[in-house]
């Protein structure tokens, strides 16, 4: 069957054109039953949630490492002050101040025998005592960026000077103690006294001295400190016996020997140095036959 797509009108399929108003014939179109149209469900797309998480996630890290390598290569100079330090064998510490351009610095080597504590624009710098008695030497490297620095450390292996606060002592004789400084860029000094002494370090570079009794003659000695190959030493003394006149007070007069005269003859006469008695006092201890 033939039609006519503008009125519809229906002709044999021998015909070609529409009576009624000439249009062209086409082959009618078979009827499609009409049905019940039922919407289907529309798929969702799986994952959709996660990618996006996902792409989320890389953008922020993408994000914090290109942030992270401005702040760390930011620096355009890196400087320190001092650069060069030297520590003797006792160690101890110093600061060194840090002069950059940047946001962060940060240490990336330093000797074992160095600890270092950082601060904004500082760190200060810690040195343990050498006990190796070899003279060492190392760095430390700060870096900023792109930028490096070194600080240059040397630090003695033997000590360089000792010294007292007291160059002499005086005890009585009944003894006594003192309290004297020994100052050293070392930190292992050796003593050696008299044995009426006794030594014993307090802290800090003190040392506490303690004096015996003394009933016998007058004694002196020396304390000494040393380490390595320096030295110092303390003259020290006690009140005790004048030895001159063995605590007497007294010795023979010189000029009569004793005898409370001098002279021949008709020239003998009582010796006017010791009016006759042949002692005078001594003049080492002044008479009192003790000496301070």
């Amino acid at each position: 069957m033939k039609e006519c797509p503008q009125c519809h009108a229906q002709y044999d399929d021998s015909m070609n054109f529409c009576t009624n108003d000439g249009q062209q014939l086409v082959e009618k179109k078979a009827d499609v039953p009409v049905s019940e149209s039922v919407p289907q469900p529309v798929a969702k797309k799986k994952g959709g949630c996660w990618k996006k998480i996902v792409l989320s996630f890389i953008v922020a890290c993408v994000a914090v490492v290109a942030f992270y390598n401005y702040i760390m290569n930011a620096a355009t100079y890196l400087r320190v002050e001092p650069n060069q330090l030297a520590a003797s064998k006792r160690g101890g510490e110093c600061k060194v101040d840090v002069d950059y351009d940047g946001y962060v610095w940060s240490i990336n080597h330093k000797p074992d025998w160095v600890s270092v504590v950082e601060s904004d624009n500082d760190f200060v710098v810690k040195v343990d005592a050498n006990q190796t008695g070899q003279t060492r030497e190392g760095t430390i490297t700060l870096q900023s960026g792109k930028q490096l620095t070194q600080v240059v450390i040397q630090q003695m292996g033997f000590a360089t000077q000792i010294r007292a606060s007291e160059s002499a002592l005086k005890f009585s004789s009944s003894g006594g103690e003192e309290t004297l400084t020994v100052l050293s860029d070392g930190y292992a000094w050796e003593a050696t006294c008299p044995e009426w002494l006794t030594l014993k370090d307090v802290g800090d570079g003190k040392v506490r001295i303690v004096c015996q009794k003394n009933d016998e003659a007058h004694r002196t000695g020396s304390i000494i400190f040393k380490e390595d190959n320096v030295s110092t030493s303390i003259f020290v003394s006690q009140a005790g016996k004048c030895t001159n006149c063995n605590g007497s007070g007294e010795i023979t007069c010189s000029m009569c020997y004793g005898t409370g005269h001098s002279g021949y003859g008709i020239f003998y006469s009582p010796c006017i140095g010791c009016g006759e008695t042949g002692r005078v006092g001594c003049p080492y201890c002044g008479g009192d036959g003790v000496v301070e």
